[in-house]
């Protein structure tokens, strides 16, 4: 399954993605969509807030071997496995409230992470066949986005 969201180009850059007179801020990279000539519309920003609402647990309702979204020390968001949860030590406070922690362990071909967040803290599902549904559902009413079955084909 495929979703995409409305978009429209840039109007800032006109879809070029960079401005070549400001080639020395950034390499000259339009701010106003990040370098990718389109913007989302208006039924398609609300429809990817829908989405990512739809896809969001809190990190005491994770599983092992579910796939996530993790944000990297560079900013860049990757899909993640989960390896191991386990309590934490720590504990973090919202209004005075005192909210255990977890630790995530995630674990590449090279590398392991360990990640520790508040019980209450939401997380992004990427998607995946144990889930579709919640997509489905959050964006059916909706318009701007687009959801494109794919049949996957095994040998």
């Amino acid at each position: 399954m495929n979703i995409s969201f409305e978009k429209k180009t840039c109007g800032r850059c006109s879809g070029a993605g960079y401005f070549s007179h400001y080639g020395h801020v950034y390499g000259g990279v339009c701010f106003g969509c990040s370098g990718s000539g389109t913007k989302l519309t208006r039924r398609g920003s609300t429809a990817r807030n829908a989405y990512n609402e739809a896809m969001s647990v809190e990190a005491s309702e994770l599983k092992i071997g579910m796939i996530v979204w993790d944000v990297g020390m560079d900013g860049k968001d990757r899909r993640r496995r989960i390896e191991s949860i386990s309590p934490s030590s720590g504990v973090t406070t919202n209004n005075g409230v005192i909210i255990p922690t977890l630790d995530i362990t995630y674990a590449s071909k090279t590398s392991t992470w360990i990640h520790t967040i508040s019980e209450t803290h939401k997380v992004r599902m990427a998607l995946s066949p144990e889930n579709r549904h919640l997509a489905i559902s959050a964006l059916a009413k909706l318009k701007g986005a687009t959801i494109t079955e794919t049949e996957e084909v095994t040998a």
